[in-house]
């Protein structure tokens, strides 16, 4: 009797350790973004190192040298440039753009951000140096993503 109730008791944590990677995308990022910003007793918190939120990207424009992407935290927007233009990340970066797909950014310690959403990130980004001019225009609301 003793045997069967510490198996149905693994069993029952390790069915909520699994259960936040089995939600939907959105409901998964918004777990992960507490998580990681919640102080753990043990070892301590991710965002005494990196700051991790969740955005939506609002615009990618295309300029020398790289991609002027807008995303949006909120209701505050952000500009980030990626230094190096690749077909893959614009294309990547646009689908995200007209689904509305919620992303998690991480800004690193270096100042490095990085977006990530369901099947894919794009890195190397950094906030842009120059903006004047490009941050016109009240920002899209976080929708429900479907």
């Amino acid at each position: 009797m003793t045997g069967v109730l510490v198996i149905c008791g693994v069993a029952a944590i390790v069915a909520l350790a699994i259960a936040p990677f089995l939600l939907p995308w959105p409901q998964h990022l918004r777990w992960l973004v507490a998580t990681l910003q919640t102080p753990d007793a043990l070892m301590g918190s991710m965002s005494a190192d990196a700051d991790a939120r969740e955005v939506l990207v609002e615009s990618v424009t295309p300029r020398a040298g790289g991609l002027l992407i807008a995303v949006i935290d909120g209701q505050q927007r952000r500009l980030l440039e990626a230094l190096a233009r690749g077909d893959a990340c614009e294309a990547r970066l646009r689908r995200w753009m007209v689904s509305g797909v919620p992303l998690l950014q991480i800004v690193h310690p270096d100042g490095a951000i990085s977006l990530h959403g369901p099947l894919g990130s794009a890195t190397g980004l950094h906030r842009a140096t120059n903006d004047v001019g490009h941050d016109q225009g009240a920002p899209r609301q976080l929708a429900p993503w479907q």
